[in-house]
């Protein structure tokens, strides 16, 4: 959870521009290792900052992190990517994501973990994924399960929308699996400007 090595302390010490890796020896793909985190993580404010896990097997638990909406990852920058993480249990949503041209997930074929490029988000207790604000635009949510478990056949739900978009504009949902408990799969509302958002070839409530 803390300390040298760990993924708070990397996103602590990290610049802009910087990948923060994960040992496929610490976190073998075949057998995905949880990191239960104890607090919420520090918020992304880097630039160009990359999370890869698509070559390991990483649980980022947040069940015992507490607080009454601690999002798994809160991003307020641009140009951040995030690949094959698990998000699940946090009291907030999986991700929050403000910023421009962040790209969450890709191609679940790519990379030799569970889940390639794509992340799994479920568990959480708002939403899979919160794009809030108008200076929230051009991100890309691609390969990922929201709300399913790792076969993508078995719901598990996060408790409100799959994906919820409030306020943020020209965003593209591709390729995903998203399925919710008690909100829909994905909503996007409250603003004039969520416009222009386009989301194909997923699938969604299966």
């Amino acid at each position: 959870d803390a300390g040298p090595g760990t993924l708070r302390q990397a996103l602590l010490d990290a610049a802009s521009g910087d990948t923060i890796l994960f040992s496929a020896t610490t976190f073998p793909p075949a057998n995905p290792v949880t990191i239960t985190l104890s607090s919420a993580l520090p918020s992304i404010t880097q630039d160009d900052l990359t999370l890869d896990a698509s070559d390991a097997g990483v649980i980022l638990d947040g069940s015992a992190a507490g607080g009454v909406s601690t999002p798994g990852l809160d991003i307020h920058a641009n140009g951040v990517t995030v690949h094959g993480l698990h998000i699940v249990s946090f009291t907030g949503c999986g991700i929050e994501l403000r910023g421009q041209h962040n790209t969450i997930g890709g191609d679940r074929q790519t990379g030799s973990g569970p889940l390639g490029q794509g992340n799994l988000i479920s568990g959480n207790g708002i939403c899979g994924i919160g794009m809030w604000d108008a200076t929230t635009a051009y991100n890309v949510i691609r390969g990922n399960l929201i709300g399913v478990d790792a076969s993508g056949l078995q719901a598990w739900g996060n408790q409100g929308d799959g994906v919820h978009i409030n306020g943020s504009h020209h965003n593209l949902l591709d390729d995903n699996v998203i399925s919710s408990r008690q909100g829909c799969g994905v909503k996007i509302c409250c603003s004039p400007d969520s416009a222009y958002n386009t989301i194909r070839d997923s699938s969604i409530g299966v």
